[in-house]
């Protein structure tokens, strides 16, 4: 009995590094989105009524449609008037819907805050904060978004820059550098294997003024430092 049970508990952990290698390796073949005009009929019909209230009330403007890999997903922008970038991304998979925000500091820094449950699966870097709330409304998400926003500049002084990057190149850029330190772990995927099971449930919820961000967030070369943190 204690065999068969070891051995099924080796298949589901065999099955679940599996997965996250061939994952990752997906992911690193072809990391830039592409902006697929065909896809603005379907994003602008899915996209959630309150979330579209929410939208034209604070005049966001959609920017396009983008796909990567088996993922669609819409742009949509806040008004200019500040430094830091804005916007609501709001994407399509197999699995359902997601709505997150986004904000950019500059081309080296960014804060999203999310409801998917996905969060968290792989290390994350310095600079690309992440905090997720999978229950909350779109108004609760945007809430918790904007007292991030603030608590990255004024309590960890992120410094603010405007972005000269195309915003493509920096989610690709964002993207590669992740994937190649998720790589350089040694035994990365049987470790994906705890972040899948159980990292990703602890951060739930715990918005980025609750997180360790010296211990969470990777520190690299060309990161960006903030105040408290050790360089």
């Amino acid at each position: 009995m204690w065999t068969d049970l070891l051995v099924l508990i080796g298949i589901f952990t065999a099955s679940i590094a599996s997965s996250m290698y061939r994952t990752v390796c997906k992911m690193a073949a072809a990391p830039e989105p592409k902006l697929q005009p065909d896809l603005d009929a379907e994003i602008m019909a899915r996209l959630p009524r309150d979330v579209a209230a929410f939208l034209q009330a604070n005049g966001f403007q959609f920017a396009g449609a983008y796909g990567f890999h088996a993922v669609r997903f819409g742009i949509w922008t806040a008004p200019a008037g500040t430094p830091i970038e804005r916007r609501l991304c709001f994407s399509l998979t197999a699995k359902g819907s997601n709505c997150e925000w986004v904000t950019e500091f500059s081309d080296d820094a960014s804060l999203t805050t999310t409801r998917t449950r996905s969060a968290f699966i792989f290390p994350r870097i310095f600079g690309e904060f992440l905090q997720s709330f999978p229950n909350a409304s779109i108004e609760q998400l945007w809430d918790s978004h904007v007292r991030g926003e603030q608590f990255l500049v004024l309590e960890r002084a992120i410094p603010v820059r405007a972005c000269r990057v195309p915003y493509t190149e920096r989610l690709r850029r964002s993207m590669t550098r992740q994937l190649s330190y998720v790589r350089s772990l040694p035994l990365w995927p049987l470790r994906g294997v705890y972040w899948f099971l159980v990292k990703r449930f602890l951060m739930h919820n715990r918005p980025v003024w609750r997180q360790d961000l010296s211990g969470l967030y990777a520190r690299l070369p060309g990161t960006v430092p903030a105040r408290g943190v050790s360089v």
